[in-house]
């Protein structure tokens, strides 16, 4: 997580889901992705009963071995009621069309088998992950993904109750089976749908845009800086089409890391962009990583206020600059009509010390304030600088 913060907004780190497509990656761009994303879907017990079986884990421990960060989602199969017919088969029982669960009744039946398979089926995930607990590996862990879509059961009864079995699993990996080792990664942009801060650590969006379509999805990364006000790292957790690189930088789309859903389809991502992408500066691959396992645990403490602001106006424009403060990664800038005003967010997530706000009125006076930010939180206000906007001679 020290890392990941280290890292955000300054490069993208390159992700790629299954591991099976890894190797193909090596072969054709020289390069391995930084993430690469497993998935607990066959240690749901009610695919197990029907005979299901998985290495998953044993392949996350071979790519920890190799320096990668590992990442995990679940499709999770329905605990019962799974209609197995021809197009609904007991395989596909993490759609809401191939099940019959209730999770809305689960929920508010606490004495109900329905309630009770639901533990059953996080205690046993819980077994698998202590397995990587034990073996020292941080997991992004990502469960109960794409909530918001209700295609998966999950989300089929509304964001109340999905909402409510996230914070049940939650407390009961965390405080029941004391792991300790989970990145908890929530997937769903509507704030109606959003858990909580208290048991979220990182914000996501899927994006499949039309193949060959490389845009950065900045409205997207855009509503998910919304949704949590600036206070969690954002993170594009599946994609088809990677978005490029040159652009992401340019319209500050700083998404923590992408991890490419499907094996190589020319039509999605040409075999041209997915080498500028794995070799392109701002892109994170496997061998550009540092030792995930001793990298320095970031300064907890909250960040002091910026110091030496400085303004310069210009036609309709005026430029804030500040003293970089030590242990900030970012700063927020704000704006007021009078010193004593409310002040209100002009730009967030700002990485460089300095920042043009365009638009003004010329020879209307205006007061700025800056936050410095860091993981652990924003710091006071810095005292307020004045400038009156106005056109330079020429």
């Amino acid at each position: 997580m020290s890392y990941l913060v280290d890292n955000y907004g300054h490069k993208i780190l390159s992700g790629q889901q299954d591991y099976s497509n890894i190797d193909w990656l090596q072969t054709h761009l020289g390069k391995k992705p930084a993430v690469v994303g497993f998935d607990l879907m066959d240690y749901s017990p009610s695919r197990v009963e029907y005979g299901a079986a998985t290495t998953e884990m044993e392949k996350a421990i071979d790519w920890d071995q190799q320096g990668g960060i590992v990442a995990f989602v679940w499709h999770w199969n329905a605990p019962k009621d799974l209609i197995n017919q021809p197009g609904k088969e007991w395989w596909r029982g993490f759609y809401t069309d191939s099940t019959t669960f209730d999770l809305q009744y689960a929920l508010s039946h606490p004495d109900s088998e329905e309630y009770r398979l639901l533990i059953k089926d996080i205690d046993a995930i819980a077994t698998q992950l202590k397995r990587l607990q034990d073996a020292n590996i941080p997991v992004l862990f990502r469960p109960l993904h794409e909530a918001e879509g209700e295609w998966f059961w999950w989300g089929a009864k509304g964001a109340t109750p999905c909402k409510e079995l996230y914070r049940l699993l939650y407390d009961r990996l965390t405080n029941e089976h004391q792991l300790n080792n989970l990145i908890w990664v929530w997937n769903s942009v509507s704030p109606e749908w959003y858990p909580g801060d208290d048991v979220v650590d990182i914000v996501s969006y899927d994006s499949y845009p039309s193949g060959g379509d490389y845009n950065v999805q900045v409205g997207k990364y855009d509503q998910l800086l919304s949704l949590v006000k600036d206070r969690k790292l954002i993170a594009m957790t599946e994609n088809g089409a990677i978005p490029d690189p040159d652009l992401l930088p340019i319209y500050h789309a700083d998404w923590s890391w992408f991890s490419t859903w499907s094996a190589h389809d020319e039509k999605t991502n040409s075999l041209d962009h997915l080498k500028k992408v794995y070799n392109h500066d701002y892109v994170v691959t496997l061998d550009e990583l540092p030792n995930i396992k001793t990298y320095p645990i970031e300064n907890n403490e909250i960040p002091s206020a910026p110091t030496g602001l400085h303004a310069e106006s210009g036609n309709r424009k005026a430029t804030i600059s500040w003293n970089p403060v030590n242990n900030a990664n970012r700063y927020t800038l704000l704006r007021a009509d009078t010193q004593e005003g409310s002040y209100k967010q002009v730009a967030s997530n700002l990485k460089a010390t300095h920042y043009t706000n365009k638009g003004l009125i010329n020879g209307k006076t205006y007061y700025y304030k800056v936050k410095a930010v860091n993981k652990s939180g924003s710091s006071t206000s810095s005292s307020p600088i004045r400038v009156t906007v106005q056109a330079k001679n020429k």
